[in-house]
């Protein structure tokens, strides 16, 4: 355990743990959710590194690439199992006009992904948008407070005081969570409306941009914040810096 971080609960950043609930694949110091956000960048990365030619070591990216998918599977994280599936349906819609064989290979993908997952994990698929799985219904019970705390501090709490302010919400028997499990009402509560609102259509417009003047080939980068994002409305994981590190990276 080297390098404690007091923030969310507290954590460590480097911290060799197993991630004993239910045998979910969690990575160093990260949850399974964390590493599955971690996963959607990193592999559509990879997708990116052999679209555009830029290694000779196809063989080695296509085997990262494939050991990239089984860890998302074991990592068992909805969240970003769905974000996954969306962004290689882009893929495969951009790849289309590109290049058919490129496309097929994203089409055995997407294939071979879901009898995997409906094989071995029919209940983990069932739940995804079961209002009343218990962990469905944490996540809206958590938004419904997020939500209030917007109606009452509409100009924000400041950044980094959610942990401050929610327990004046928090009901008795419910669980405490560190984080409102949204991106987006997380930013609201700490930012306000005016600036959260801001950021979005900064960070949105990023998008726009990207889509209007990367060529094809390199179309896979704004795909990968598309499921970033798509990851995020269910989720906050921008407390784990190694991805904020990777999400600027891919940006720049």
């Amino acid at each position: 355990q080297l390098f404690y971080l007091p923030l969310y609960g507290g954590d460590y950043l480097i911290y060799l743990k197993t991630y004993q609930l239910d045998y979910k694949a969690s990575g160093f110091s990260m949850n399974p959710n964390n590493l599955g956000c971690f996963l959607i960048l990193t592999i559509f990365m990879t997708i990116f590194y052999l679209r555009v030619k830029i290694t000779k070591n196809y063989f080695l990216y296509y085997v990262l690439l494939v050991l990239q998918i089984l860890c998302l599977i074991l990592t068992k994280s909805r969240g970003a199992l769905l974000a996954f599936l969306i962004g290689c349906f882009l893929l495969l819609i951009l790849f289309v006009k590109d290049n058919k064989k490129i496309a097929l290979f994203f089409l055995g993908i997407i294939a071979c992904l879901s009898v995997i997952l409906f094989t071995n994990y029919p209940d983990l698929i069932s739940t995804i948008f079961d209002p009343n799985h218990r962990t469905n219904m944490q996540r809206i019970q958590i938004w419904l407070i997020s939500i209030q705390i917007i109606k009452d501090f509409p100009f924000g709490v400041g950044i980094l005081n959610y942990e401050n302010i929610y327990p004046y919400y928090w009901e008795t028997g419910q669980k405490y969570l560190p984080h409102a499990h949204n991106w987006y009402l997380h930013t609201f509560i700490e930012s306000g409306l005016v600036s959260g609102s801001i950021f979005f259509l900064f960070y949105f417009s990023i998008f726009t941009y990207f889509f209007k003047h990367l060529k094809n080939s390199n179309l896979i980068i704004p795909i990968t914040l598309v499921s970033f994002s798509i990851f995020n409305l269910s989720d906050y994981i921008l407390t784990d810096t190694r991805i904020c590190i990777l999400l600027v990276l891919i940006i720049f």
